[in-house]
């Protein structure tokens, strides 16, 4: 080869050196040959640089405190960093070393689509700054200032009455979510069925996944350790399981079904843990036995509304708390109040009208009431006074000079639940208002038209149509 030859070939030579080099994938990702058609090269995160304990961890550079609050924000509730610093990676200015907040130009704080109408504002140097109008502080109008020493913030900081993100709204009622019955209606603190949610990743992410069993966007307080949320399979659909405040194990409470109020036997159900009748019932345990089952006396009579307080289903027989009302009576008895309670089993009835006005009836003493107890000569409930002689009636006849006792024309009325209702309905064969002994007017009958009329028929006492039989004749 003559040297010209060679001069020709040299230059040949080197490119396809060179190209044999910049193809060698031994050079590394620096080099365009490394890659295939189909590769990228590895993206490096925030953590990348950002990472734990380093000198460029905002954890410990801008941390807690007047320091700011990277800590409860990436740290606890573990916050993705583009969350506020969204497209922040790829400026210009990132990586210059400066915090410079101040400059809108920067765009070091900017958020994501989790907070469209958010903004970093007051911004007047080190250490100043606030996040606006974000979701997860209070919405639109909202300022939660990133440098000071605050209190933690609770459930309404966010979901405030009224907001974007308030459950009422959004949660609130029937075929929505129950929302409103639970923490409007019955004041249920948002722990009883959220508790420790705050905390948790994925809480402001603005999915609702209930269905999520890592989620726990449903998790029940001690006061219903059993409770779990079960049969969520998308929107609208969900029930509380197991809780005390709807019957107990076995049992399932639809959130989103238009559902029939709750009954007090829906928890206080006959034989339960919450039934009165086996924790409250008898003697010195009090006497559910005798007002419930022998006299069938609503709940309302002697706890009107307390449902709805919130003091309801916190597991504490407060009654001594004049604050709590768990014992308030309905409209039979508007005069009647709860009264000396001092602790666990103490505690009267007062002013009751099955009582007898201004008496005092101690629910813990195992006692035995007699006619007499409540039907005292000489007031408003004495029969003698209210329906005595004449045409006002024959008490005063049967009872005074007869000596006979009540039961001889009222066999078991008191144990009717129709006693005590204050309404003298003897015409309804239901009310068992005059049912005579049967061993001393076998076959006897109360035979009544209205307001004082009426005849004892067929009684041993009487002759069978004798005019003496007419209870409000001469």
């Amino acid at each position: 080869m003559n040297g010209r030859t060679w001069r020709m070939l040299l230059p040949l030579t080197v490119i396809l050196l060179l190209l044999t080099g910049c193809n060698n994938p031994e050079m590394g990702y620096d080099s365009q040959g490394a890659l295939t058609s189909t590769e990228t090269p590895p993206q490096p995160t925030c953590a990348s640089c950002h990472s734990a304990g380093s000198s460029l961890d905002p954890l410990t550079s801008n941390g807690s405190g007047l320091a700011g609050q990277h800590q409860i924000h990436a740290g606890t509730r573990a916050i993705a960093c583009t969350t506020c610093h969204e497209g922040y990676s790829s400026k210009a200015t990132h990586m210059n070393g400066s915090l410079d907040t101040p400059d809108s130009n920067i765009s070091l704080v900017r958020f994501d689509a989790t907070n469209p109408n958010a903004i970093w504002s007051k911004d007047t140097g080190a250490n100043t700054g606030s996040c606006a109008n974000t979701t997860c502080h209070g919405g639109v109008g909202s300022l939660s200032d990133w440098y000071t020493t605050k209190t933690p913030l609770t459930c309404v900081s966010c979901h405030f009455s009224g907001g974007a993100i308030d459950p009422v709204i959004l949660n609130g009622t029937l075929a929505e979510g129950k929302h409103k019955r639970h923490v409007v209606d019955l004041k249920r603190p948002c722990e009883d069925c959220h508790e420790n949610y705050r905390t948790k990743a994925t809480h402001a992410d603005g999915t609702l996944d209930t269905p999520t069993a890592s989620v726990n966007l449903i998790a029940f307080s001690s006061a219903n350790s059993n409770g779990a949320w079960t049969l969520d399979t998308g929107a609208g659909t969900g029930s509380c399981a197991n809780t005390t405040c709807h019957g107990g194990a076995g049992t399932q409470a639809d959130w989103y079904t238009t559902a029939v109020p709750l009954a007090c036997a829906t928890c206080h159900i006959s034989g339960g843990s919450l039934d009165p009748l086996t924790t409250n019932a008898t003697g010195t345990n009090g006497k559910h036995q005798k007002h419930v089952t022998d006299l069938n006396l609503s709940c309302d009579t002697c706890h009107k509304s307390y449902r709805t307080q919130p003091t309801h289903g916190n597991g504490i027989l407060d009654t001594a708390d004049p604050g709590v009302t768990l014992v308030s009576f309905n409209t039979l008895n508007s005069s009647a109040q709860w009264w000396w309670d001092t602790g666990a089993k103490t505690g009267s009835c007062v002013n009751t009208y099955c009582h007898y006005n201004n008496g005092i009836n101690d629910w813990y003493t195992p006692v035995t009431l007699t006619c007499t107890n409540c039907h005292i000569p000489g007031t408003g409930m004495d029969p003698l006074t209210t329906n005595g002689t004449g045409t006002r009636g024959k008490h005063v006849f049967h009872v005074t000079t007869k000596s006979l006792a009540c039961t001889a024309c009222h066999k078991g009325y008191p144990g009717q639940p129709t006693h005590t209702n204050g309404v003298f309905n003897s015409a309804a064969t239901s009310d068992f208002l005059v049912i005579f002994d049967s061993l001393i007017n076998p076959g006897a009958a109360w035979s009544d038209s209205g307001a004082n009329t009426g005849s004892c028929g067929t009684v041993g006492c009487h002759q069978i149509g004798s005019t003496s039989n007419q209870w409000y004749g001469p």
